[in-house]
């Protein structure tokens, strides 16, 4: 239940900043918005270790360790910049005069956005949020640094089956199976939209 929670808590809040960023910086014509999409990047392009002790530091003061809040913040960094970064690609592909028919025809901005832009752009919603789950599901680093034994997720409880008294390869198996299954059978379930998104816009 914890995996769960926090993959689907951190996916969520993906969804809610980084759908409306990746809006925002691809209609935008400012200046510095490569810089920013870059900066939204770094966090990607570090090593997990890199960022695990400067968010241990941070936690602490907050007294946010070993809470669900905790790891929650530290996995949305993580899933933020992935969702702008795909999100982006699938905006640019939307004709802005899609967009300006529709405010002709006395849409708003915010209906713009809800009823005409994102409807077409829900296979690609539906392949980033797949990978963000799967990005916060297997995720190890930030979960075994900042989570406590009664908010630990499965990837943390598989090196606990191993101890200087053995290892408990039956244990090891059985989660090992249980971290699996479930995304699994998520992947099948959503094979279809995965692909739709992965594939939208090949052939505009």
């Amino acid at each position: 239940m914890n995996s769960v929670k926090l993959a689907a808590t951190s996916t969520g809040i993906a969804i809610v900043i980084g759908v409306p960023g990746a809006y925002a910086l691809s209609r935008s014509k400012a200046r510095g918005d490569g810089l920013l999409l870059m900066m939204a990047l770094l966090t990607r392009m570090f090593p997990p270790v890199v960022i695990a002790i400067p968010f241990y530091v941070l936690m602490v003061k907050m007294n946010l360790m070993n809470t669900m809040t905790g790891a929650v913040l530290a996995h949305s960094i993580l899933t933020i910049p992935l969702m702008v970064w795909m999100m982006k690609s699938f905006f640019d592909t939307v004709p802005k005069e899609i967009e300006e028919a529709a405010v002709v025809d006395g849409c708003s901005n915010l209906a713009v956005f809800f009823r005409i832009v994102m409807p077409l752009v829900l296979g690609g919603l539906s392949a980033a949020s797949i990978l963000c789950i799967i990005t916060s599901w297997n995720e190890y680093l930030l979960a075994s640094v900042l989570t406590g034994k009664s908010t630990a997720t499965l990837p943390v409880a598989i090196p606990g089956l191993i101890s200087s008294n053995g290892t408990l390869w039956g244990e090891i198996c059985a989660v090992g199976t249980v971290v699996s299954l479930p995304i699994a059978i998520f992947m099948l379930a959503v094979q279809r939209h995965l692909v739709k998104g992965m594939t939208a816009g090949s052939v505009k």
